[in-house]
C-alpha cells in the first residue's frame, strides 16, 4: 500500500471508543479483509457513516432533506431483502436524526456522568471554601490589634490588602501545586480502573491551561 497522508497528532478515530492506527479507502476492504466482504449484502450491518455539512447548510435543513428521502430508501431496502410482516411494518417508520458531533462518537456517552461528577466536586470545593472562610474570619478577628497598629504607623489600606493577598497566596500555592500534580495522576488512575477498553483514549486526563487557570484562581482568590 501507498501512504497518502498522516492525520494530525491526537486524532485516533471518529469513534472515541474504537481508536484506529490505520485508515484505508472502503474500496480496499476486500484486500484488508479478504475472508469477510459483505460489501453487497444489504442485511449486513457493519458500516458507520459520518458526513460533513456543506457550506451554508444548517443541521435543520439537512434533517428536512433526509426526512423526505429516507422512507424511500427503507422501502427499497425491504424490496431487496424481504422480512417478516411485523418488521416490514415497523422498518419504514424509522427516522434519521442528524446531530452535530465535532468530536465524533463516544464523547456524548460520557458527557452526563462527567457533568454529575463535576457538580459533586464543585459542591465539595464549595464546602471546603466555606470552612476555610470561617477559619480566616476567626484569624482576622485575632489580627485586629495588629492591623490597627499598622494603620496607626501610616500603612495604607492598599498595602494591607497586598500584605494579606501575599500571605494568602504564599500559604495556598504549595497546596495548589500538590493538588495540580496529584489530580492528573489520580484522574488517569481512575480512568484506567473503568472496565472499558480504550477508555484512556476517549477521556483525556492531561491538565490544560483551563485547569491551570482555575487552580491559580482558586489559590489566590480572597476568601
Amino acid at each position: 500500500m501507498t501512504v497518502v497522508g498522516v492525520t494530525q497528532r491526537g486524532f485516533h478515530s471518529f469513534d472515541a471508543m474504537h481508536p484506529s492506527d490505520l485508515f484505508v479507502p472502503m474500496m480496499m476492504k476486500t484486500t484488508v479483509t479478504p475472508t469477510w466482504d459483505d460489501m453487497r449484502r444489504r442485511d449486513s450491518i457493519w458500516l458507520k457513516i459520518f458526513a460533513r455539512l456543506g457550506l451554508g447548510i444548517e443541521v435543520r435543513t439537512a434533517q428536512k432533506r433526509n426526512r423526505n428521502s429516507l422512507p424511500y430508501a427503507l422501502r427499497s431496502d425491504l424490496a431487496a431483502v424481504p422480512r417478516d410482516a411485523k418488521f416490514s411494518a415497523r422498518y419504514p417508520k424509522n427516522r434519521l436524526n442528524i446531530a452535530s458531533s465535532p468530536k465524533g462518537l463516544g464523547h456524548q456517552d460520557f458527557a452526563k456522568p462527567l457533568y454529575v461528577l463535576l457538580a459533586m466536586v464543585g459542591t465539595l470545593l464549595l464546602i471546603a471554601c466555606v470552612n476555610i472562610a470561617n477559619l480566616l474570619i476567626t484569624r482576622s478577628a485575632a489580627r485586629q490589634k495588629e492591623i490597627a497598629i499598622r494603620l496607626s504607623l501610616g500603612a495604607t489600606r492598599g498595602s494591607l490588602v497586598r500584605l494579606i493577598m501575599v500571605e494568602s497566596c504564599a500559604s495556598r500555592w504549595p497546596a495548589a501545586a500538590w493538588g495540580f500534580v496529584l489530580s492528573g495522576w489520580l484522574a488517569s488512575l481512575l480512568v484506567r480502573m473503568l472496565p472499558l477498553e480504550h477508555i484512556d483514549v476517549a477521556i483525556q486526563t492531561t491538565p490544560n491551561w483551563h485547569i491551570v487557570g482555575f487552580t491559580q484562581g482558586s489559590a489566590c482568590s480572597p476568601r
